[in-house]
Formats: structure tokens, sequence, C-alpha cells
């Protein structure tokens, strides 16, 4: 959902790429019925997204690695601690600091 949504905000004339990827997620699945429809509701098609499990070799090749939550970037620095200047909490860029929880 976070990178249907952020893909969507930035339009198709982006300067960098946007890519999901999971901590424990198994690949090759599609998303819930429930989050196609919650993203289709806001005009945004995920339909044709498919997980895969992060890896170092994207990890190695990201800009930037934005997490939904304070867990998951240490999970990722527990296996990449060279990543850790490059990846953060997508709650630090907010006033209220929260974690992002999966809706489903």
């Amino acid at each position: 959902m976070a990178e249907g949504l952020l893909r969507h905000r930035l339009g198709p004339d982006a300067a960098f790429e946007v890519r999901s990827a999971g901590i424990s997620a198994a690949p090759g699945q599609a998303p819930s019925r429930e989050a196609v429809q919650a993203m289709r509701d806001k005009g945004i098609d995920i339909s044709d997204h498919q997980s895969h499990p992060l890896t170092l070799e994207e990890l190695d090749q990201a800009a930037f690695v934005l997490t939904m939550t304070a867990w998951h970037r240490e999970m990722i620095l527990q296996s990449a601690p060279h990543a850790s200047g490059k990846t953060l909490p997508l709650a630090s860029f907010t006033l209220d600091q929260h974690d992002i929880e999966d809706p489903i």
C-alpha cells in the first residue's frame, strides 16, 4: 500500500524509483482484497503488486530505505548495519512520531 501511495503521489515523472520489500514477506503474494479496495477507493491500483523479501543487494543499491516501524529498521540493521545512515522509519518524518502499523 505504501509503495502504491508514494508512487501515486510522486507521479510518473519521479526522479527516483520506489520499491517495497518485506522483512518477513513470502515471495509472490498478492495484496489482500481489503488493501486493493482501500487503495482503489483512493484511485490507486495495486492489484498487480507481488510481495518479495528484502535482499542485501537491494539495501546496497538503495539511496534511502524507509521502514513502516522502528522495529523494521532494527531488523534490517541486524543484517545490514552498514545501512544505518540511509534507513529511517517513516515516523521520523511525521509530527507525532508514531510507527505505521499494518492495517490488515
